[in-house]
């Protein structure tokens, strides 16, 4: 079994209101990118690492990785209009560039989540491994409200109990995951822009097949943090240092 790495910096981070792209932005001393490649291939060195970045930005990335002497092996490709776009050019160049076998797996990550570690990569591994998906989620802190499109100032009140969070990684057999996307692209009878998934478990299960696996849901991490806005880049700075103190104690 190989495992590959689809991690997504296509973005330019324009809620971040910033002049670079947030990827890009230093985090305890290294480009936010950085951090997600560096802790997938300490879990697994052996893991094939794909990175999606924004047109025009190759040599940036490259003369980033000489200025930080980052030299963890990787490939880049420039990403798509959307999200899942991205991920469906990702794909096909690991398809394109490999020797694919029917276990292969697939981890689905959001670079603008630098806070993974090496045990939460593994459970998710593991899981896939066992039950064919591993997609991590948590619970709703806040009270949750659904508003409605026409404008009427009704809204309705929802049960927080049955909804979750999801997060990033998304870790797949890479053929059941490529074979949704294929379908999604092919098919005839949807405009490319008519529907939009934001995340990789929606396309995987509109697209389910008898044969492919039910999504398996694996207890998230509270500090996986998506760094999208300001506040969450001012807020990560300060994450940074409580998750290390943390790890001192506990050693």
């Amino acid at each position: 079994m190989t495992h590959y790495v689809l991690i997504l910096a296509g973005g330019r981070g324009v809620r971040l209101n910033h002049k670079r792209p947030k990827q890009f932005l230093e985090l305890a001393g290294f480009p936010i990118l950085t951090h997600s490649i560096r802790v997938f291939n300490l879990t697994n060195p052996k893991s094939k690492i794909y990175v999606s970045l924004p047109r025009g930005y190759k040599k940036k990335w490259l003369d980033l990785c000489k200025k930080y002497n980052f030299q963890i092996p990787h490939k880049v490709y420039s990403g798509g209009k959307r999200r899942m776009d991205t991920v469906y050019l990702g794909l096909q160049k690991i398809f394109a560039e490999n020797s694919l076998m029917k276990s292969d797996l697939v981890s689905i990550h959001d670079a603008a989540r630098p806070f993974i570690d090496r045990q939460f990569i593994m459970e998710l591994i593991t899981c896939a491994r066992e039950r064919g998906t591993a997609i991590p989620v948590v619970p709703l802190k806040n009270t949750l409200r659904r508003v409605l499109k026409d404008g009427s100032p009704t809204s309705i009140i929802e049960d927080r109990d049955n909804f979750r969070e999801v997060q990033t990684p998304q870790v797949f057999h890479f053929s059941q995951i490529l074979s949704t996307y294929d379908q999604h692209y092919k098919n005839v009878n949807i405009k490319s822009e008519e529907l939009s998934f934001s995340d990789d478990s929606s396309i995987y299960q509109t697209y389910l097949k008898k044969e492919f696996y039910p999504l398996c849901f694996v207890d998230g991490k509270d500090y996986n943090l998506k760094i999208t806005t300001s506040l969450d880049y001012y807020l990560a700075k300060t994450l940074h240092t409580f998750l290390n103190k943390k790890c001192k104690t506990l050693k």
